[in-house]
């Protein structure tokens, strides 16, 4: 069973951990700004996220062989994501999805209940970003078809998030040795985040920006 060893104190000198440090905060950050400027959400795409975030977050826990550095964005996005979802249920800020968008909802959970049933975590989180991806189309389509907005800065502020992850990871994998090639694979999730939230930051400039942020 692989567990973190909390008894290792992090080397604060080393980059890695600053820049992994710094992509939890700023994800967080990212996710304060969201719920000041969001007046409702896409619950299809929520409800997807929702599901995933501990799905990428124990995924991705063991594909790194339990690197606490590693897995401090993806425990930020996890908390901050089910807490965000469950205060728009409350105070009932979202619109229910059509059928289209609930095709979504359901083709992201067939991929994602694949990875788990093939009980293998690098699996698991590889399909999860073919997920992430998917859930983004209900969103998008609807900035498009302008039955909903989404405010550009949050989407900004994750894209950073996820480029100071990419670093961390980057720096703590060993690109040396090509027989380490599926730790190369640690760099995929933080990839997919980089350029899936840039997609949607450069929509939401596009289509909803110009519009009033609040119904």
């Amino acid at each position: 069973m692989i567990l973190l060893d909390w008894e290792v104190p992090l080397d604060l000198t080393d980059p890695s951990v600053g820049f992994g440090v710094a992509s939890g905060v700023v994800q967080l950050i990212g996710y304060w700004i969201y719920s000041q400027y969001s007046s409702k959400i896409n619950i299809g795409s929520w409800m997807i996220w929702t599901f995933g975030a501990f799905v990428e977050l124990v995924s991705y826990y063991f594909m790194t062989e339990g690197d606490l550095v590693k897995i401090i964005l993806p425990a930020a996005c996890a908390v901050a994501c089910i807490l965000c979802f469950l205060t728009a249920l409350v105070r009932r800020r979202f619109g229910w999805p059509d059928k289209v968008t609930w095709w979504f909802v359901g083709a992201d959970v067939a991929i994602t209940l694949v990875g788990l049933a093939l009980h293998n975590a690098t699996v698991a989180n590889l399909l999860y970003q073919v997920s992430f991806a998917l859930s983004l189309v209900p969103m998008l389509r609807g900035m498009m078809r302008d039955e909903e907005r989404e405010h550009p800065f949050p989407w900004l502020v994750w894209s950073v998030a996820y480029g100071l992850f990419l670093t961390s990871v980057s720096l703590r994998t060993d690109w040396s040795d090509w027989r380490l090639w599926k730790d190369w694979l640690d760099v995929v999730y933080p990839t997919t985040g980089l350029v899936t939230h840039w997609i949607v930051y450069r929509a939401a400039q596009n289509y909803s920006y110009t519009r009033p942020i609040d119904d």
